[in-house]
Protein backbone atom coordinates (compact mmCIF):
# COMPACT_ATOMS: atom_id res chain seq x y z
CA UNK A 1 0.00 0.00 0.00
CA UNK A 2 1.14 3.67 -0.80
CA UNK A 3 1.61 5.87 2.15
CA UNK A 4 -0.38 8.77 1.23
CA UNK A 5 2.42 11.65 0.92
CA UNK A 6 1.93 14.76 3.91
CA UNK A 7 2.16 17.43 1.20
CA UNK A 8 -0.83 16.31 -0.95
CA UNK A 9 -3.13 17.09 3.06
CA UNK A 10 -1.35 20.37 2.86
CA UNK A 11 -2.52 21.10 -1.11
CA UNK A 12 -5.87 19.77 0.06
CA UNK A 13 -6.30 22.12 2.43
CA UNK A 14 -4.92 25.17 0.83
CA UNK A 15 -7.64 24.30 -2.37
CA UNK A 16 -10.29 23.60 -0.09
CA UNK A 17 -9.60 27.05 1.80
CA UNK A 18 -9.49 29.17 -1.13
CA UNK A 19 -12.63 28.13 -2.50
CA UNK A 20 -13.95 31.36 -0.56
CA UNK A 21 -11.75 33.56 -3.01
CA UNK A 22 -13.53 32.26 -6.04
CA UNK A 23 -16.74 34.44 -5.60
CA UNK A 24 -14.35 37.58 -4.93
CA UNK A 25 -11.66 36.95 -7.92
CA UNK A 26 -14.69 36.65 -9.91
CA UNK A 27 -16.58 39.41 -9.05
CA UNK A 28 -13.31 41.64 -9.42
CA UNK A 29 -12.61 40.46 -13.23
CA UNK A 30 -16.29 40.83 -13.97
CA UNK A 31 -15.95 44.42 -12.46
CA UNK A 32 -12.94 44.64 -15.04
CA UNK A 33 -15.17 43.25 -17.66
CA UNK A 34 -17.29 46.14 -17.49
CA UNK A 35 -15.14 48.50 -17.11
CA UNK A 36 -13.70 47.85 -20.30
CA UNK A 37 -17.39 47.73 -22.07
CA UNK A 38 -18.46 50.74 -20.58
CA UNK A 39 -14.74 52.12 -21.71
CA UNK A 40 -14.74 51.41 -25.22
CA UNK A 41 -18.84 52.15 -25.91
CA UNK A 42 -19.88 48.70 -26.44
CA UNK A 43 -22.20 48.51 -23.88
CA UNK A 44 -24.18 51.92 -25.22
CA UNK A 45 -23.66 50.25 -28.22
CA UNK A 46 -25.30 47.42 -27.98
CA UNK A 47 -28.46 49.55 -26.16
CA UNK A 48 -29.52 48.67 -30.01
CA UNK A 49 -29.78 44.92 -30.93
CA UNK A 50 -26.73 44.33 -33.17
CA UNK A 51 -24.31 41.69 -34.72
CA UNK A 52 -20.75 41.59 -33.37
CA UNK A 53 -19.48 43.31 -36.81
CA UNK A 54 -21.60 46.06 -36.18
CA UNK A 55 -20.74 46.41 -32.80
CA UNK A 56 -17.33 46.37 -34.39
CA UNK A 57 -17.62 49.28 -36.64
CA UNK A 58 -19.68 51.19 -34.22
CA UNK A 59 -16.42 51.32 -31.10
CA UNK A 60 -13.73 51.08 -33.85
CA UNK A 61 -12.18 47.77 -32.53
CA UNK A 62 -11.10 44.22 -33.78
CA UNK A 63 -14.62 42.14 -34.56
CA UNK A 64 -12.43 39.46 -32.96
CA UNK A 65 -12.51 41.00 -29.85
CA UNK A 66 -15.66 42.49 -29.84
CA UNK A 67 -16.42 38.90 -30.73
CA UNK A 68 -14.42 37.52 -27.16
CA UNK A 69 -16.24 40.08 -25.21
CA UNK A 70 -19.79 39.62 -25.96
CA UNK A 71 -19.49 36.12 -25.67
CA UNK A 72 -17.87 36.99 -21.87
CA UNK A 73 -20.94 39.50 -21.29
CA UNK A 74 -23.25 36.97 -22.73
CA UNK A 75 -22.09 34.58 -20.00
CA UNK A 76 -22.59 37.10 -17.10
CA UNK A 77 -25.91 38.11 -18.31
CA UNK A 78 -25.40 41.29 -19.16
CA UNK A 79 -25.92 40.72 -22.87
CA UNK A 80 -28.77 38.52 -24.53
CA UNK A 81 -27.84 36.53 -27.85
CA UNK A 82 -30.96 36.67 -30.70
CA UNK A 83 -29.64 35.01 -33.29
CA UNK A 84 -26.51 36.19 -34.59
CA UNK A 85 -27.27 39.77 -32.51
CA UNK A 86 -26.43 40.76 -29.43
CA UNK A 87 -28.16 43.33 -27.18
CA UNK A 88 -28.34 44.71 -23.73
CA UNK A 89 -30.28 42.22 -20.73
CA UNK A 90 -33.34 44.93 -19.91
CA UNK A 91 -31.65 45.30 -16.12
CA UNK A 92 -28.45 46.58 -18.25
CA UNK A 93 -30.15 48.76 -20.06
CA UNK A 94 -32.12 50.62 -17.19
CA UNK A 95 -28.39 50.78 -15.26
CA UNK A 96 -26.47 52.40 -18.57
CA UNK A 97 -29.43 54.35 -19.89
CA UNK A 98 -27.80 57.94 -20.15
CA UNK A 99 -31.42 58.97 -18.42
CA UNK A 100 -30.78 56.73 -15.25
CA UNK A 101 -30.96 58.49 -12.22
CA UNK A 102 -27.34 57.13 -11.26
CA UNK A 103 -24.77 57.23 -14.00
CA UNK A 104 -23.23 54.04 -14.19
CA UNK A 105 -19.42 55.06 -15.45
CA UNK A 106 -19.57 57.51 -12.13
CA UNK A 107 -20.56 54.04 -10.45
CA UNK A 108 -17.90 51.91 -11.31
CA UNK A 109 -15.54 54.69 -10.90
CA UNK A 110 -16.54 55.36 -7.08
CA UNK A 111 -16.25 51.94 -6.72
CA UNK A 112 -12.14 52.14 -8.09
CA UNK A 113 -11.57 55.17 -6.24
CA UNK A 114 -12.67 53.74 -2.46
CA UNK A 115 -11.17 50.12 -3.18
CA UNK A 116 -8.11 52.18 -4.05
CA UNK A 117 -8.79 54.53 -0.47
CA UNK A 118 -9.40 51.41 1.82
CA UNK A 119 -6.36 49.53 -0.01
CA UNK A 120 -4.14 52.74 1.29
CA UNK A 121 -6.33 53.09 4.89
CA UNK A 122 -3.63 51.02 6.52
CA UNK A 123 -0.23 52.19 5.32
CA UNK A 124 -1.25 55.81 4.41
CA UNK A 125 -2.51 58.68 6.35
CA UNK A 126 -4.92 59.38 3.41
CA UNK A 127 -7.50 62.52 3.73
CA UNK A 128 -9.46 64.08 1.39
CA UNK A 129 -7.32 67.10 0.15
CA UNK A 130 -4.12 64.23 -0.59
CA UNK A 131 -6.20 62.70 -3.28
CA UNK A 132 -5.98 64.27 -6.74
CA UNK A 133 -8.37 66.63 -8.14
CA UNK A 134 -10.26 63.33 -10.40
CA UNK A 135 -10.55 61.44 -7.37
CA UNK A 136 -12.28 63.92 -5.25
CA UNK A 137 -14.33 64.66 -7.92
CA UNK A 138 -15.14 60.86 -8.53
CA UNK A 139 -16.09 61.03 -4.70
CA UNK A 140 -18.26 63.96 -5.23
CA UNK A 141 -19.98 62.79 -8.14
CA UNK A 142 -20.44 59.32 -6.88
CA UNK A 143 -22.81 60.23 -3.99
CA UNK A 144 -25.16 62.19 -5.57
CA UNK A 145 -27.58 61.60 -8.35
CA UNK A 146 -27.01 62.29 -12.14
CA UNK A 147 -28.68 66.21 -12.37
CA UNK A 148 -29.26 65.32 -15.99
CA UNK A 149 -31.29 62.87 -15.78
CA UNK A 150 -35.37 64.04 -16.16
CA UNK A 151 -36.05 61.73 -13.43
CA UNK A 152 -34.07 63.52 -10.66
CA UNK A 153 -36.04 66.87 -10.44
CA UNK A 154 -39.47 64.68 -10.21
CA UNK A 155 -37.07 62.69 -7.43
CA UNK A 156 -36.09 65.75 -5.26
CA UNK A 157 -40.01 66.74 -5.88
CA UNK A 158 -41.12 64.10 -4.33
CA UNK A 159 -39.06 64.35 -1.32
CA UNK A 160 -39.75 67.52 -0.97
CA UNK A 161 -43.70 66.75 -1.41
CA UNK A 162 -43.28 64.57 1.47
CA UNK A 163 -42.46 67.76 3.63
CA UNK A 164 -45.33 69.72 3.06
CA UNK A 165 -43.76 72.78 4.65
CA UNK A 166 -40.64 73.10 2.02
CA UNK A 167 -42.42 71.93 -0.74
CA UNK A 168 -45.57 74.61 -0.33
CA UNK A 169 -42.02 77.47 0.16
CA UNK A 170 -40.30 76.15 -3.01
CA UNK A 171 -42.98 76.07 -4.98
CA UNK A 172 -43.43 79.64 -4.41
CA UNK A 173 -40.07 80.79 -4.89
CA UNK A 174 -37.79 79.96 -1.74
CA UNK A 175 -34.21 80.87 -0.69
CA UNK A 176 -32.14 78.38 0.34
CA UNK A 177 -28.40 77.40 1.32
CA UNK A 178 -27.09 74.01 0.28
CA UNK A 179 -23.72 73.50 2.75
CA UNK A 180 -21.50 71.62 1.24
CA UNK A 181 -22.62 71.28 -1.93
CA UNK A 182 -20.33 69.24 -3.59
CA UNK A 183 -21.35 68.76 -7.43
CA UNK A 184 -24.22 70.62 -7.11
CA UNK A 185 -26.72 67.83 -7.54
CA UNK A 186 -29.13 68.15 -4.65
CA UNK A 187 -29.22 72.07 -5.32
CA UNK A 188 -29.28 72.09 -8.97
CA UNK A 189 -31.81 69.26 -9.38
CA UNK A 190 -34.05 71.39 -6.68
CA UNK A 191 -33.96 74.48 -8.99
CA UNK A 192 -34.69 73.04 -11.92
CA UNK A 193 -37.99 71.22 -10.25
CA UNK A 194 -38.83 74.50 -8.76
CA UNK A 195 -37.95 77.51 -11.29
CA UNK A 196 -39.31 80.26 -9.08
CA UNK A 197 -36.48 79.28 -5.92
CA UNK A 198 -33.22 80.63 -5.74
CA UNK A 199 -30.21 78.79 -4.37
CA UNK A 200 -26.34 79.95 -2.56
CA UNK A 201 -23.93 76.53 -3.13
CA UNK A 202 -20.99 76.49 -0.39
CA UNK A 203 -18.07 74.45 -1.01
CA UNK A 204 -14.79 74.79 -0.02
CA UNK A 205 -12.58 72.89 -2.82
CA UNK A 206 -12.34 75.44 -5.56
CA UNK A 207 -11.83 72.31 -8.34
CA UNK A 208 -15.24 70.88 -7.15
CA UNK A 209 -16.94 73.93 -7.27
CA UNK A 210 -16.09 74.37 -10.77
CA UNK A 211 -17.71 71.42 -11.96
CA UNK A 212 -21.06 72.79 -10.25
CA UNK A 213 -20.87 75.56 -12.18
CA UNK A 214 -20.59 73.61 -15.19
CA UNK A 215 -23.66 71.85 -14.27
CA UNK A 216 -25.33 74.97 -13.65
CA UNK A 217 -25.01 76.28 -16.93
CA UNK A 218 -25.69 73.39 -18.94
CA UNK A 219 -28.99 72.75 -16.60
CA UNK A 220 -30.06 76.76 -17.60
CA UNK A 221 -29.81 77.43 -13.41
CA UNK A 222 -27.02 79.59 -13.32
CA UNK A 223 -29.12 82.62 -12.75
CA UNK A 224 -30.59 81.45 -9.70
CA UNK A 225 -27.59 80.15 -8.00
CA UNK A 226 -24.82 81.95 -6.12
CA UNK A 227 -21.30 80.14 -5.86
CA UNK A 228 -19.33 80.91 -2.34
CA UNK A 229 -16.07 78.92 -2.29
CA UNK A 230 -14.24 78.36 1.29
CA UNK A 231 -14.54 77.45 4.96
CA UNK A 232 -18.46 77.12 5.84
CA UNK A 233 -17.43 78.16 9.34
CA UNK A 234 -17.33 82.00 7.93
CA UNK A 235 -20.24 82.12 5.85
CA UNK A 236 -21.34 85.63 6.89
CA UNK A 237 -25.09 85.86 5.73
CA UNK A 238 -27.60 85.41 8.75
CA UNK A 239 -31.38 84.94 8.86
CA UNK A 240 -32.10 85.17 5.28
CA UNK A 241 -32.82 81.49 4.09
CA UNK A 242 -36.16 80.09 4.01
CA UNK A 243 -34.12 76.60 3.82
CA UNK A 244 -30.95 75.15 4.74
CA UNK A 245 -29.50 71.63 3.96
CA UNK A 246 -25.77 70.90 5.25
CA UNK A 247 -24.13 67.80 3.87
CA UNK A 248 -22.38 67.18 7.65
CA UNK A 249 -21.25 63.99 6.91
CA UNK A 250 -18.78 65.02 4.65
CA UNK A 251 -17.09 66.97 7.22
CA UNK A 252 -14.60 67.14 9.08
CA UNK A 253 -15.56 65.93 13.20
CA UNK A 254 -13.95 69.55 14.22
CA UNK A 255 -15.69 71.71 12.06
CA UNK A 256 -19.18 70.43 12.38
CA UNK A 257 -19.69 72.17 15.52
CA UNK A 258 -19.00 76.08 13.98
CA UNK A 259 -20.47 75.09 10.51
CA UNK A 260 -23.54 73.99 12.71
CA UNK A 261 -23.69 77.04 14.10
CA UNK A 262 -23.35 78.72 10.99
CA UNK A 263 -26.56 76.41 9.75
CA UNK A 264 -28.68 77.35 12.20
CA UNK A 265 -27.80 81.40 12.13
CA UNK A 266 -28.57 81.18 8.63
CA UNK A 267 -32.23 80.30 8.32
CA UNK A 268 -34.95 82.35 8.86
CA UNK A 269 -36.99 82.11 11.88
CA UNK A 270 -39.75 79.51 11.20
CA UNK A 271 -36.88 78.08 8.03
CA UNK A 272 -36.14 74.63 7.66
CA UNK A 273 -33.02 73.35 8.68
CA UNK A 274 -32.10 69.68 7.35
CA UNK A 275 -28.95 67.56 7.70
CA UNK A 276 -29.22 64.05 6.87
CA UNK A 277 -28.59 61.34 9.30
CA UNK A 278 -27.63 57.75 7.62
CA UNK A 279 -30.02 54.80 8.30
CA UNK A 280 -32.16 57.66 9.88
CA UNK A 281 -36.24 57.72 9.10
CA UNK A 282 -37.16 61.11 7.04
CA UNK A 283 -38.50 63.66 9.70
CA UNK A 284 -41.32 65.23 10.07
CA UNK A 285 -42.38 68.53 9.27
CA UNK A 286 -42.47 69.65 13.25
CA UNK A 287 -39.14 68.10 13.90
CA UNK A 288 -37.41 70.06 11.17
CA UNK A 289 -38.94 73.36 12.63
Amino acid sequence: MIQEHPVLKVLQNYFEASAVLTPLLAGFQFLGLLRGAVDSGLLTAARTPSTTQQLAAKINTDIERVGDYCHALDAQGVFIKENDTYRLADVWDTLVAPEAVFSFEVILDHAQVLSNLIAASLKNAETYWTLTSAERLTLAKGVTTNPFSPHSPIVLDLFFQSIPGIYERLAQGAQFLDIGCGVGSGHLGTLVACPDSTAVAIEIAGDILEETRRRAIALNVHDRVVFWQGDAREFPDQGKFDFVHWAHTFFPVESRAGTLKVAFDAVKPGGYFIAPLENEPLATDEDLH
